[in-house]
């Protein structure tokens, strides 16, 4: 079974979405590929040998995760139906290809988890729904990241633009012309943060400051409602400015950087709307609705320089079944 899933951009709203917030996110045209195939008993995954869990989670966390929480669910799915089909007793071979770029904020590990979710699952002939690969997927998060807002996990597997609380994703129906004509830039800074550390920050400040922060989550969420009243407007300007305004609410969180800030102000003299993406201090900014006077991709390219582009388009496909080979 060979399945792929996509990488994600944080449009609006992160660091909120752990505390039940919404934040509106997208799927980009960057893929985590997965091919799962049944063996009599060991599991291989490139090539390298493994005996049971324990083996696989000690050096590759994530995939031991998602390979017993998978089997787990599918036996007691199955005992639950009555099945008895020794599901766990059967080993995997298991290659795994990615374009996305780890540590960046653009949902590397998600990608992979929902990807491996979906693969073990029908390959061990149990087809998940969209909401049970999602589900597995932010338990894996939550292992990996400590405290995940399942915002990820989602994102990846729904695909497309979607409005995310709290383990329910919402499409936001955007016209496929408008989507080709969002000219985004994804700038890396190069430098990489672990999610868990940047969380946790976050949640001492909410500890020594509740009340400021209550009500930062209270401008979080009304930034989120206007942002799908632009969507579904097709103000895609208003749109970019509450973006800038998202990215100094991050900023007053400590979540930015000077690499950051550099980033966001050189994307500002050729986009409308910029701001960090994904948990920050490093990873990557992005820019959304380039200026009507900036003809063409090219000029961009030339003057910064010193930003790194990382290749990708919005996209509206999720996790998804893949016939051709990789």
């Amino acid at each position: 079974m060979k399945v792929s899933a996509p990488a994600k951009i944080i449009l609006l709203g992160e660091h909120a979405a752990v505390f039940g917030n919404p934040v509106i996110s997208a799927t980009i045209d960057l893929r985590t590929y997965v091919d799962v195939k049944q063996t009599e008993k060991f599991f291989y995954i490139n090539g390298e040998k493994f005996t049971n869990f324990e083996e696989i989670r000690k050096k590759y966390l994530l995939i031991g995760e998602c390979i017993e929480k998978t089997y787990r669910y599918i036996e007691e799915k199955k005992e639950n139906s009555k099945q008895k089909n020794g599901t766990a007793k059967k080993g995997l071979y298991i290659k795994i290809y990615s374009e996305i770029p780890m540590k960046k904020g653009l949902g590397s590990s998600a990608s992979l988890a929902s990807a491996m979710v979906m693969a073990i699952s029908y390959e061990l002939n149990c087809k998940l729904t969209l909401e049970e690969i999602a589900n597995l997927s932010w338990e894996i998060e939550n292992v990996v990241h400590k405290k995940s807002s399942g915002v990820d996990p989602f994102t990846v597997t729904y695909g497309g633009i979607i409005k995310y609380i709290h383990g329910k994703a919402e499409k936001i129906e955007i016209e496929k012309e408008d989507i080709e004509n969002f000219n985004i830039a994804i700038f890396d800074t190069g430098i990489s943060q672990n999610t868990g550390t940047v969380v946790e920050d976050v949640l001492k400040l909410r500890e020594n400051f509740p009340e400021i922060f209550d009500e930062w989550l209270k401008t979080m969420k009304i930034l989120i409602d206007q942002g799908c009243n632009c969507l579904k407007d097709k103000n895609y300007e208003k749109f970019a400015e509450l973006m800038n305004v998202n990215h100094g609410l991050l900023y007053a969180i400590g979540v930015s950087s000077y690499e950051l800030e550099k980033a966001v102000f050189e994307l500002r003299k050729y986009y409308n709307g910029a701001k960090l993406s994904g948990k920050g201090r490093g990873g990557i900014a992005i820019g959304f609705k380039r200026k009507d006077d900036i003809k063409d991709d090219k000029v961009i390219k030339d003057n910064i320089k010193n930003l790194n582009l990382i290749n990708a388009k919005i996209c509206k496909d999720g996790v998804r079944i893949e016939n051709k080979k990789f």
